[in-house]
């Protein structure tokens, strides 16, 4: 797990990078970046960060863990 490194997700890519290079086949965007759950509001740039992250860590991205 790592963080995305706050507001509009500054560190995502990086951390995926890192995550790949470590042997991740694919990224997963928690729950509570992709749906208001247990309260508003999702996160507003989840689905820029996992464009981001499917461009330049060459992953496929899973919106949502569970």
């Amino acid at each position: 797990m790592a963080s995305c490194g706050g507001c509009p997700g500054r560190d995502a890519v990086r951390q995926a990078k890192e995550m790949v290079r470590r042997g991740a086949e694919v990224i997963f965007l928690s729950t509570c970046m992709t749906k208001p759950i247990p309260s508003e509001p999702a996160c507003r740039y989840s689905e820029e960060i996992a464009g981001a992250i499917r461009k330049n860590a060459g992953v496929p991205v899973v919106m949502g863990t569970h």
